[in-house]
């Protein structure tokens, strides 16, 4: 026997007889029971006992395992692999809460930026109206800004708004420049008439029709954003069966109870164990990369002719020809407004104060995704004769590690979400305006199982699936019919080469694997 078979003895001689092949004493679970906070150590026993017991961790020898201790297993067993999911993705989840917030500043600023310009050109062309339009003029672009970050409100009817309120000012200073200030009983009646006089032409429609046009797309891409989250959000915080959390269990912390703290499972038996309890999570990866490849595919959209930043900044143009268009057809408009408000009103001139506007550009940020390592793969340990099933729920009906009944409703939901999303990603529906093709050309419409104490039911969260590229997985081969690696025992440190596959998993379960693999 070499030295390295005499250390292994050695190991085994502390904790295990070596002629009955029991345990002898609990000291190691009790150190690792303590070690990784799964409960108070008193309730791990001094010396092995019948579990006659427990429920999962069943075993013909004596056990270091109490009932109390078997329940205090499961809780830390989910734990792990919920804090596994959630540090999985809390990298994209970050990635695109940074991008809808940058989104929202660069909306913010270009927006602002486009009320200045607009409030610029007023000032050059028309000086006696900039001042006191500078009001209506900010509640405007608030809207405008307020509809491209989602908001519901008509644009449409915050446009006729706008140039509502500029017509008593468009009349007392162009059309009737003789006259000195209104009174506000009849400013009020000439704002009133506007829309039924239409000094403007078509101007408040086609300024609301541009908009929204240019909006539809980024609207989109930041609906498309917070979904993104949600769904994150959601399959962070899935709801684990009974049968999963047994399994995790016994994958998990079973052989604590007969000493083997530092065993590990073989790939093939996590990937079992891993890809029944995330079933349903699995059948999310196909509609979140669809929902990449369409977002990614929307990005490249939002430039052009229809580029939401190049239509608010041409808005001045629009509203400066509105004016004009006014005050050439002054005549009529006079009589217009005689009829309908009578003689003018006068009182004496208010002053206006114009409020300090300053202009601040912002480049657009793009989406980046984050850079992984193509060579990040875990090698394979045959050590597992049992079949290791693929993805998803259908693929579950043969998993010998954990039944899957039927689909969670929570991520059912949160794929119909993302089927929607994807949708509108790709231009094919936008409720009342058409397609996102028609918008950009103009030719649009218009503008589980039982719950019981045991289980540990807890509220499901809000949230997402599979963040990244499928990897090629490595499939385990066979040797022989156990479970897991024990590093104490000749030959179980090596890590063999198995085949590798040709089916894609989704790389939050190798992750989890890896962990379970490489840790103690």
């Amino acid at each position: 026997m070499g030295m390295r078979g005499v250390l292994v003895y050695a190991v085994f001689a502390v904790f295990i007889d070596p002629c009955r092949g029991t345990l002898t004493n609990c000291n190691e679970v009790r150190k690792v029971f303590q070690l990784k906070e799964i409960g108070p150590v008193k309730s791990v026993p001094e010396t092995p006992r019948t579990g006659s017991d427990l429920q999962v961790c069943l075993s013909k020898n004596l056990t270091c395992c109490t009932k109390k201790m078997e329940e205090r297993y499961q809780v830390a067993a989910r734990r792990d692999i919920q804090n596994l999911l959630q540090t999985t993705s809390s990298s994209l989840k970050f990635l695109i809460s940074r991008n809808v917030a940058a989104f929202q500043e660069t909306v913010e600023s270009l927006v602002h930026q486009a009320e200045n310009h607009t409030h610029a050109v007023l000032l050059h062309t028309y000086r006696d109206l900039a001042g006191p339009a500078a009001a209506p003029l900010g509640e405007f672009f608030t809207d405008v800004g307020l509809f491209v970050l989602g908001s519901e409100l008509s644009l449409e009817e915050a446009s006729q708004r706008f140039f509502d309120a500029l017509f008593p000012l468009v009349y007392e200073r162009l059309v009737e420049p003789d006259l000195s200030r209104m009174s506000l009983s009849y400013s009020e009646c000439v704002r009133a008439s506007c829309r039924d006089l239409g000094p403007y032409g078509g101007a408040p429609g086609r300024l609301a029709a541009l908009i929204s046009r240019a909006s539809m797309p980024g609207r989109v891409f930041l609906q498309a954003l917070h979904l993104g989250v949600e769904v994150i959000n959601t399959t962070d915080h899935i709801q684990l069966s009974r049968e999963c959390r047994r399994g995790l269990l016994r994958m998990s912390y079973c052989p604590h109870c007969q000493g083997l703290t530092t065993s590990k499972p073989c790939m093939g038996y996590c990937l079992n164990v891993v890809r029944g309890c995330l079933a349903s999570l699995a059948e999310v990866d196909a509609h979140w990369r669809e929902f990449v490849r369409s977002l990614e595919t929307l990005s490249t959209r939002m430039h052009g002719a229809q580029d939401l930043e190049q239509v608010l900044l041409e808005v001045h143009g629009l509203v400066r020809d509105a004016v004009a268009h006014a005050q050439r057809n002054a005549p009529r408009l006079s009589a217009q407004v005689r009829r309908v408000c009578g003689d003018p009103v006068r009182q004496q001139p208010e002053q206006v104060s114009s409020g300090q506007h300053g202009s601040a550009g912002r480049d657009s940020i793009p989406l980046k995704g984050a850079v992984r390592n193509a060579d990040d793969t875990l090698s394979n340990r045959r050590n597992y004769t049992l079949r290791v099933v693929g993805n998803g729920i259908k693929a579950q009906a043969e998993n010998p590690e954990v039944k899957v009944k039927e689909a969670d409703p929570v991520i059912s939901q949160v794929i119909d979400k993302l089927k929607h999303i994807n949708q509108l990603l790709q231009g094919k529906s936008i409720p009342k305006l058409g397609t996102l093709d028609q918008i950009e050309t103009g030719s649009g419409d218009g503008y589980s199982g039982d719950c019981d104490d045991e289980d540990g039911c807890w509220g499901s969260g809000n949230g997402a699936a599979e963040r990244r590229r499928i990897e090629t997985m490595l499939t385990p081969g066979n040797t022989n019919n156990h479970r897991y690696h024990h590093p104490q025992s000749k030959g179980f440190d090596q890590m063999n080469s198995g085949t590798r596959g040709t089916q894609s998993v989704p790389l939050v379960l190798v992750s989890i694997c890896a962990f379970a693999l490489l840790s103690g």
